[in-house]
């Protein structure tokens, strides 16, 4: 069972005129109107670019291989020595070493190699033979 209880009733307050004299204040109307938009900041300015790197100078041209590729004799004391300057890969400084060890046999006492060696010398040593002036 439910009991219900009789409901009091709130005093209704009315609003007391404001003394004569004073200007009676407006009322508040809520509106449903957007509210006021705000003006965003600034964007942050731009830092300026750092300034570009002066460009690295060009290395030097290396030829890829001898332009001249008319057979030549070479010496085997100026091979030698360009041999051991290199020794940049283990296994062609071997391979070079191996291949000059063997042409001594050839070779005339001032070191000079016959000019049919030519082709064995340059698949050798390749581009590298630039280096040895002629």
């Amino acid at each position: 069972m439910k009991i219900r209880f009789p409901r009091r009733e709130r005093p209704v307050e009315t609003p007391t005129p404001p003394p004569e004299g004073q200007p009676q204040p407006e009322p508040v109307v809520e509106s449903e109107a957007q509210p006021a938009l705000a003006l965003a900041p600034p964007p942050p300015a731009e830092p300026e670019p750092a300034p570009k790197p002066e460009p690295e100078p060009l290395p030097a041209v290396v030829p890829l291989a001898l332009r001249d590729r008319t057979p030549r004799g070479w010496n085997l004391w100026e091979l030698e020595r360009l041999a051991r300057q290199l020794n940049v890969d283990p296994a062609a400084s071997e391979e070079r070493t191996l291949l000059l060890l063997h042409l001594r046999q050839f070779a005339d006492p001032s070191g000079d190699l016959p000019v049919e060696f030519d082709p064995l010398v340059r698949e050798a040593f390749g581009a590298d033979l630039a280096a040895l002036a002629r």
